[in-house]
């Protein structure tokens, strides 16, 4: 019974200690930052690519220039860096697909060296520095102009009451960045826009057109340009029955500065509503093999041979594989050694050694026709300076008929072929 009453106090005294914990420990939610992701990363441009699809619009996005080669049908094409096109083909493409209703929004950049922007220059459009001198706004120009995010504000309320409104057509207020100063900001004015758009445009820098500075100019005119006290940042052109609109800066719409107070507004206005949108944002390289291809395809023609030889030198052939008989020739002893073998081991040395006698005593005769009158002994005088050999070596192999071993007769017969070599 005590034992029962124990345990029953030792589980209350834990309960009673794990709710004191539950109730006294406080949780909270903290969000870490984790920087950009590697999607984000690879596309500065991807808060507005997103932007676009929340609003209804198709939009593919790519980083390489290559994705021209194929243009849409219709839409709207955003090269944010023209100094890579370069090709003359793809120029004129893109001038024929503007010709037949595109619309092209390029991003200018400044020419230095080999990077000229061939586009623009179609255009007699540049980009320069400038040195600006910006006036701030007074405050009864701030009064007069209505911010976007006073209309994005009044759109949401609208959206409150209107069902048919989807949040995903309005820009949430606080993620717009209204934060800039208006001295700081160019005032863009549309005819189908009541309000001016305010953009933050780089004011270090700004477009220029003959038109602009009052020169005599025939080529292609802008019929539409605005701009800040620094100069224009932006100007459209009629191609055709399409349209050509160049922006002193395609920042304005990257990950960090599309949130800034009318950037998204602009976009909405430039890249057209529920179309089809190819971003181009051009800051890959091209690979090594399409640099080859495009430069030296000879370079490339020789590294395939060279390949398909080398693969077969090294591949293996099929069928048996025949080795190759490899015969190097006897020496003389060597060939002396195993004919003297053979006939002693044949029981025929005695007719080898006559067949050589004889052979040798012709050249003697041919070489001193008195050899035979000369006794033995005057003989092998002869013989021994004529062969520069010892006396013994010539009556050995000339003279001696008695051969006890192998080794022997392998001697005689050296002498033997010694002698009638030196005759």
């Amino acid at each position: 019974m005590k034992l029962k009453v124990g345990v029953a106090v030792l589980c209350l005294i834990l309960g009673l200690i794990g709710y004191v914990l539950y109730v006294s420990i406080e949780t909270y939610e903290e969000t870490v930052n984790q920087g950009w992701s590697a999607k984000a990363k690879r596309n500065p441009f991807l808060a507005l690519q997103q932007y676009l699809q929340l609003r209804g619009n198709t939009v593919q996005s790519s980083a390489r220039m290559a994705q021209l080669d194929q243009l849409p049908d219709s839409g709207v094409i955003l090269i944010t860096d023209t100094r890579q096109l370069k090709k003359a083909d793809r120029l004129s493409a893109l001038r024929q697909w503007m010709e037949q209703g595109g619309n092209l929004v390029v991003g200018a950049h400044i020419s230095s060296g080999d990077e000229k922007n061939a586009l623009l220059e179609q255009f007699s459009v540049s980009k320069e520095q400038v040195d600006c001198d910006c006036e701030e706004q007074t405050e009864n120009e701030d009064l007069l102009d209505k911010k976007l995010s006073e209309l994005l504000r009044d759109a949401n309320k609208k959206a409150k009451t209107d069902p048919d409104q989807t949040a995903k057509d309005t820009i949430p207020e606080n993620k717009i960045d209204n934060s800039i100063p208006d001295s700081e900001l160019t005032k863009l004015f549309f005819n189908n826009i009541d309000q001016p758009l305010r953009i933050h445009f780089d004011r270090g820098s700004a477009l220029k057109h003959p038109t602009l500075s009052g020169e005599k100019h025939n080529g292609p005119t802008p019929f539409y340009w605005d701009g800040n006290s620094a100069g224009a940042q932006i100007m459209q052109f009629e191609v055709g029955t399409g349209l050509l609109t160049v922006l002193a800066d395609a920042e304005i719409w990257n990950i960090e500065q599309i949130k800034k107070v009318d950037h998204a507004y602009l976009a909405t206005i430039l890249l057209g509503d529920k179309g089809n949108v190819l971003l181009v944002y051009g800051m890959q390289m091209p690979t090594l093999f399409e640099l080859l291809q495009q430069h030296t395809p000879e370079l490339l023609l020789a590294c395939l041979v060279w390949l398909f030889i080398w693969l077969l030198i090294k591949t293996k052939r099929f069928g048996p594989v025949r080795e190759l008989d490899v015969t190097t020739r006897r020496s003389l002893d060597e060939h002396i050694s195993a004919t003297s073998g053979y006939f002693w081991r044949s029981k025929h040395r005695l007719k080898l050694i006559e067949d050589m006698h004889a052979i040798v005593f012709r050249k003697i005769h041919r070489a001193n026709p008195r050899f035979s009158a000369l006794d033995e002994t005057r003989q092998k005088d002869w013989l021994r300076e004529q062969c520069d050999i010892s006396s013994a070596d010539v009556e050995m192999a000339l003279y001696r008929t008695d051969i006890d071993s192998e080794d022997e007769f392998y001697y005689v017969i050296s002498l033997i072929q010694k002698i009638g070599n030196r005759l």
